[in-house]
């Protein structure tokens, strides 16, 4: 699964996108290596918000763009939720509060991000970063075992399907390597498409700390993150 961006200036733009839209499909302007039928991970960002969404290549005929991104209908209907949410009043900079700062995340928190594609890690990096975490980037599971003596990694954001390994089957070496050199197993979060759904309470019974499914929003993964990095560990 490879990873591709829209951008809103402001939910009235992407309301407005939705309704020329045909048959549930927004132009892919641009589609260098995609193919008819692959997936992908969509962001569609409105302003300062963000959501990741699946959707599926189509080939299009006739004018415009040669390639759309087709969704599923409960994924295009979070879209028109999401265009039809009302905007966040702005804020005086002079009496806006600054959130405290524990739901900041550490000053040092390092995400090692597994993902076999770089468009995808990319993605994810830099929404990492934007909300201040520093992020790492490998893209199999030997490489991510191999990363643990040299980093810090206080949690590990990884595709349900690494390349040559199952998701469990991930968790379990994780946890192996990590016994094997005396130190604390870093959180564990899964990232799945919503085909992979059902394998939740797999992914949960073999040690992963969350399993996330597209749809997400941005924030609410955030969230997710600085609950388990803020989490107490056993002495």
């Amino acid at each position: 699964m490879r990873a591709t961006e829209f951008h809103f200036p402001c939910r009235g733009s992407l309301a407005e996108a939705l309704a020329r839209a045909e048959a549930r499909e927004l132009e892919l302007s641009c589609a260098d290596g995609l193919s008819d039928g692959d997936w992908l991970m969509v962001t569609v960002r409105v302003a300062e918000d963000a959501t990741c969404l699946a959707g599926r290549v189509i080939a299009r005929e006739g004018q415009g763009a040669p390639f759309g991104v087709e969704f599923a209908e409960h994924d295009w209907h979070h879209l028109r939720a999401l265009a039809a949410e009302p905007a966040a009043a702005p804020q005086n900079p002079r009496t806006r509060q600054t959130p405290p700062c524990s739901v900041c995340p550490p000053c040092d928190a390092n995400v090692l991000i597994v993902h076999d594609d770089p468009t995808v890690a990319d993605m994810l990096g830099r929404m990492l970063g934007s909300h201040g975490f520093c992020a790492t980037w490998v893209s199999t599971p030997a490489e991510a075992f191999n990363a643990l003596p040299d980093k810090k990694v206080d949690l590990v954001l990884a595709d349900w399907s690494p390349r040559g390994m199952a998701g469990h089957e991930f968790c379990a070496e994780l946890t192996s390597h990590c016994q094997a050199l005396a130190m604390r197993r870093p959180s564990l979060v899964f990232l799945a498409c919503p085909s992979a759904r059902a394998q939740r309470p797999l992914a949960l019974e073999a040690g992963a700390d969350d399993f996330v499914v597209l749809p997400f929003r941005w924030r609410e993964l955030d969230a997710r993150l600085l609950s388990l990095l803020h989490r107490p560990t056993a002495s």
